[in-house]
């Protein structure tokens, strides 16, 4: 096996990103700090969930696992120097405590330094975090992300069609369908889709290679 995918596999998501020049300050930051890391663009040209998300842009930071906890360090010390200097007029001020609390629980959608200064200004604000019911609320947070996306019926009909007529763009969308995985944030890996989703994506996948296989032989046999 391939020593480079080998390496590879040893590297988990770490953070993902919709904006390459944040995932390249994160890079450039980890590697300052002697961690090593990935940077993969695992954009797709298509959205098998049909949901608009960015553009359908995504850059992976990847890491080791023995990593996770010094790189959660290291930008968490970064977020507390940063907010020795923080604008008075940052937008998180004219955040409710509502809608502090709900960035607080979505922590997974947002910096560290804006975790941070969320909890900083609700202690401002003498708003006591309840550790007790907020683990629990993270704890349904951790439920929430970990519910499978549902591939959209449009798609998977497209995927079919393509991977009939021996398109590589079937092939492509039944392994993306099939294998694709997400990081949760406690550092679990799963995968994106149901299983029902996950064994359509694969039988799409087998289809479009049986297919262009065929088309293969056909051609190379009138050539004889």
């Amino acid at each position: 096996m391939n020593s480079n995918y080998l390496m590879a596999e040893e590297y988990k998501t770490y953070k993902f990103f919709n904006d390459h020049g944040l995932a390249k300050e994160l890079e450039a930051t980890l590697l300052q700090n002697n961690i090593e890391c990935l940077l993969d663009n695992t954009s797709m040209p298509f959205d098998v969930s049909f949901a608009n998300n960015a553009l359908n842009q995504e850059y992976r930071i990847k890491i080791k696992s023995e990593d996770f906890v010094s790189a959660n360090n290291i930008l968490e010390d970064e977020a507390v120097i940063e907010l020795q200097e923080v604008d008075p007029e940052h937008y998180l001020f004219d955040f409710s405590n509502e809608e502090l609390m709900q960035l607080i629980v979505k922590r997974d959608e947002w910096s560290d330094f804006d975790f941070l200064l969320a909890k900083k200004i609700l202690k401002q604000r003498n708003v006591k975090l309840d550790m007790g019911e907020l683990a629990y609320i993270q704890g349904k947070r951790l439920e929430e992300l970990s519910k499978p996306e549902k591939v959209n019926p449009g798609w998977i009909y497209a995927g079919f069609l393509f991977a009939l007529l021996g398109g590589v763009f079937g092939i492509i969308m039944g392994w993306f369908i099939s294998s694709n995985t997400k990081t949760l944030p406690n550092g679990n890996t799963m995968y994106c889709y149901s299983e029902s989703d996950r064994k359509k994506g694969k039988t799409m996948f087998m289809i479009g290679i049986a297919v262009l296989v065929s088309f293969v032989v056909l051609k190379i046999i009138r050539q004889l």
